[in-house]
């Protein structure tokens, strides 16, 4: 029930094993998250969506569109875009959907795109940028259900760059910026890009067993050894991959995920090439 790429979906399926770039790598504008307070709602609550877009080119102006769709309705979320069923929900990084009355599936989708709105084309069922590429398409489910306890995300409880005895701790709120110490050439290396869940932060599922907390990084520049790193269930240890940075500037985001749709992003701009 996590966020989803419809563009990763397509080319996943016509995949013939050349090699891709690692997920990690944000080398164009990205929404790496649909966040919302919790996955499962009651019949008729509404749900809120944040989107968490980073783009590689700081400054430059984005825009969104979202959609509703329920799963009843088309099924398969990349029909979303172009179905007549589908609810336009309006622009902005965040959106709240109206009253969700019917117990089933959801399916939120926003299109977003650098230097102008995006557009809709039912004749290709996808949104077009105002350069004629395609958008960022993102959809996640939201769940209504008519009992239990309601999933919710995962809590971090901190985050940071650690190489030797150098720590640098990441913000928990906010789009902050934070330096890289340099170092001496015999210690330059890679940093460890390490993230810390809350105790509380794997649930107990409805069937008594644990939810499994995995973690997903995303760089602007550089690169990671591994774009995530899964914990066994029930279990909260930190999560981490290294990181080889390159360039002054990075942005540099985590995406903490349980098994049920819940997911909680944080992101910061890293400056400084800790060399």
């Amino acid at each position: 029930m996590r966020a989803c790429h419809l563009a990763s979906l397509l080319v996943a399926a016509g995949c013939s094993g050349e090699s891709l770039p690692s997920p990690s790598a944000v080398r164009a504008l990205r929404v790496v998250a649909l966040v919302t307070e919790t996955p499962e709602v009651a019949p008729g609550e509404r749900a809120r969506v944040t989107a968490a877009w980073v783009d590689p080119t700081p400054g430059r102006a984005l825009e969104a569109r979202w959609q509703l769709c329920a799963e009843a309705d088309v099924g398969d979320p990349r029909r979303c875009a172009a179905a007549s069923e589908a609810m336009d929900l309006g622009d902005g990084e965040s959106v709240t959907t109206p009253p969700l009355t019917r117990p089933g599936v959801y399916f939120v989708l926003v299109a977003a795109c650098v230097g102008g709105a995006p557009t809709l084309r039912r004749d290709l069922g996808h949104w077009r940028c105002a350069d004629g590429g395609y958008a960022e398409e993102v959809f996640r489910r939201i769940a209504v259900t008519l009992a239990g306890p309601r999933n919710r995300p995962p809590g971090i409880a901190g985050w940071a760059l650690t190489r030797g005895d150098a720590a640098v701790n990441l913000p928990l709120e906010g789009d902050a910026a934070v330096s890289l110490p340099p170092c001496d050439r015999a210690e330059c290396g890679p940093w460890s890009l390490r993230l810390r869940p809350a105790e509380d932060a794997a649930e107990t599922l409805p069937d008594g067993g644990r939810e499994a907390l995995s973690a997903s990084f995303f760089v602007t520049s550089g690169s990671t050894d591994r774009p995530r790193d899964t914990a066994s269930p029930g279990a909260s240890r930190e999560l981490a991959v290294r990181w080889t940075p390159a360039g002054s500037s990075a942005a540099v985001w985590v995406v903490l995920r349980d098994q049920r749709g819940g997911e909680t992003a944080r992101g910061a701009t890293v400056t400084g090439s800790g060399r």
